[in-house]
């Protein structure tokens, strides 16, 4: 047994104080916590000597060591819960807008159909984005999806649904309505078609860069459809009809005479 008057003692409790206290917090539990708790309490017994009247000091440095070691481990259970939380958010969400990615979408959108909701899908590509990308460099691209994806937030606002990033510069927006309260496919290409127009993406030269969608809107109480992968299917159809009608807008073929 060591001496009280042992010149290395308080050097070598606090040593060992640190690495009960570093176990404590790696490995977390309760049993871990009362074992730790018990160990200190037998300091002053083992290294002073154990008198009798050190044994209310035990049961003092036992119950002061527990709610620190449950802080210690209220913390850690904690920051791994944050932990946990960032890395699920990472995996169902695009890391550039923010938006959820499809597996996740699908899922969701799906168990809502299966409970009866009506969905309206809205497939969105942006056209001419190559084009952008060549012009201005990647890095305005990116600018210019990121200002896409506020100005379809927007749009969402007030009505219950959610909005997607497919990859690239396509997006897609699943309303979630009762049957009845199905909204009007084109009533909602309008809105978005006024929302984009109004809103061009500005650099800081400011020079805007306009912003034009193509969108296919199809609905389950229009098509029938009750599985959500064929409802995006249908919706990429009407999506590159919509793309081949603005194309022939702009680019209309000269009449015979």
């Amino acid at each position: 047994m060591l001496d009280a008057a042992h010149p290395n003692m308080a050097e070598f409790e606090q040593i060992i104080f640190q690495v009960f206290l570093t176990y404590a917090f790696l490995y977390t539990g309760i049993v871990t916590t009362y074992m730790v708790a018990l160990l200190l309490s037998m300091y002053p017994a083992t290294f002073l000597g154990g008198p009798q009247h050190l044994l209310a000091i035990d049961q003092i440095l036992a119950l002061m060591t527990v709610p620190g070691i449950l802080a210690i481990r209220t913390r850690r259970l904690r920051e791994l819960a944050q932990e946990r939380d960032r890395y699920r958010i990472a995996s169902i969400t695009d890391s550039l807008t923010g938006l959820y990615v499809l597996h996740y979408l699908l899922e969701r959108v799906q168990a809502d159909i299966d409970e009866g909701k009506a969905v309206t899908v809205l497939l969105i590509d942006m056209n001419k984005f190559k084009q952008i990308n060549d012009t201005y460099g990647h890095w305005v691209g990116n600018q210019v999806l990121v200002h896409a994806t506020n100005l379809l937030r927007r749009f969402l606002e007030g009505r219950p649904g959610l909005i997607g990033r497919l990859g690239g510069d396509e997006f897609v927006i699943f309303l979630l309505t009762e049957a009845e309260q199905a909204p009007s496919g084109a009533i909602l290409r309008q809105e978005l078609t006024k929302l984009v127009t109004q809103h061009p993406f500005v650099q800081e030269e400011g020079v805007p860069i306009p912003i034009l969608f193509s969108v296919g809107i199809v609905s389950t109480e229009q098509t029938g459809l009750r599985d959500v992968s064929e409802l995006l299917q249908a919706a990429d159809r009407e999506m590159y009809e919509h793309k081949n009608h603005l194309k022939s807008q702009e680019n209309p073929m000269p009449q015979k005479r």
